[in-house]
């Protein structure tokens, strides 16, 4: 039987787990195991592993700052410009030094990355809002090109997508879009009965051409007849 993961907070970027009656504190050995595996990596441990992984260390020598990059990228900045600005030449020299060489600093870029994903995310949901709700003042110009004031502008479709947004079930699109085939009946007046189910016949995209082929090659059989002769 699998056993349950002890409760654990974070006070001053160490993990203090939860599951005696007093609170212990997560030892440097234990964390450093645990950064080699990344398997239970929070962005609550770039504080510490900024100061206990090596790989942060190497970097600095070279006036590289992961933990720079790291943070640049989860508040939603270009990825090239923050690890420019982080001491980084390349992308490629971020992933050699940094991503490759440590599983730990994998881990914190991919939440980094979702941080990013999730800031930029209610950042347009934020605009979206404005423009549809709020408004956007639009300046009025007379015609002298002069700004003489302001009105709210809204959009409507921003509006929809909102609406649907927040509750599909009762403003998305559901359309009955069954597609029923056309039943023709066709009845020559050759002889007299009953229609049965075999005589309708349903028909997804008629296309009418005039004669049908066998009338068509009748037809021009007996032209070629009437120019022979």
């Amino acid at each position: 039987m699998n056993e349950l993961p002890n409760p654990y907070r974070y006070e001053k970027g160490v993990r203090v787990y939860l599951s005696g009656e007093e609170p212990i504190p997560e030892s440097s050995y234990e964390f450093i195991d645990r950064m080699k595996s990344a398997e239970d990596v929070s962005w609550l441990d770039l504080n510490r592993a900024e100061d206990e992984l090596p790989v942060f260390d190497e970097c600095k020598k070279d006036r590289r700052c992961i933990r720079s990059a790291l943070e640049g990228i989860a508040v939603g900045g270009k990825m090239l410009v923050v690890t420019s600005k982080a001491g980084f030449d390349s992308w490629s020299t971020f992933e050699s030094l940094a991503l490759r060489k440590c599983k730990a600093v994998k881990k914190l870029y991919l939440l980094a990355k979702e941080e990013r994903k999730n800031r930029r995310l209610h950042g347009a949901e934020e605009a979206l809002y404005e423009r549809a709700v709020e408004g956007v003042d639009e300046p009025m110009v007379n015609h002298l090109g002069q700004i003489v004031g302001y009105r709210k502008k809204y959009s409507d479709k921003l509006l929809e997508v909102q609406l649907k947004a927040l509750d599909p079930d009762k403003y998305s699109d559901k359309k009955d879009k069954t597609d029923k085939g056309l039943v023709i009946n066709v009845e020559m007046g050759l002889r007299k009965k009953e229609i049965d189910k075999a005589d309708y016949v349903e028909v997804q995209d008629i296309q009418f051409t005039g004669l049908s082929p066998n009338l068509r090659e009748n037809n021009s059989k007996n032209k070629l007849d009437s120019a022979s002769e």
